[in-house]
């Protein structure tokens, strides 16, 4: 089991964030916190500040692959694409049967498992 800690790079300001939270992964920063996904299976997404007090889970959903597009986080766990502004209430599934993610030239772009075979999709409105 991993637990998260913040360091000034000095033993002595070496401290542990918040106990509970177990194996932390999957970091990204957006909109100065950290967000990561934690849990004995990574299905939670937490969010902090560096501080005991500042976090928090945001949502009980698996939290991989992370990307930044167009000032939201996405993320395709488990085949459902998610949207998410950094708050409980603005994390939200937006399709099912999602493989990976990538944004470029301004496009978010998605595969979608289309049987027997996947395509590609974009979008600009999604977020």
């Amino acid at each position: 089991i991993y637990e998260l800690y913040s360091s000034d790079g000095t033993a002595v300001g070496t401290t542990l964030v918040k106990s509970g939270v177990y194996n932390p992964g999957n970091f990204i920063v957006y909109k100065n916190d950290l967000y990561f996904s934690a849990g004995s299976a990574n299905d939670e997404l937490w969010k902090t500040d560096g501080t005991a007090a500042g976090t928090i889970k945001i949502a009980a959903c698996a939290f991989r692959n992370p990307i930044l597009f167009n000032n939201h986080m996405f993320f395709a766990p488990s085949n459902n694409l998610w949207k998410s502004d950094g708050t409980t209430a603005g994390t939200v599934i937006l399709k099912n049967a999602v493989g990976q993610i990538t944004g470029a030239n301004n496009n978010f772009l998605f595969t979608r498992h289309v049987s027997p075979s996947s395509w590609l999709s974009s979008s600009q409105s999604l977020p």
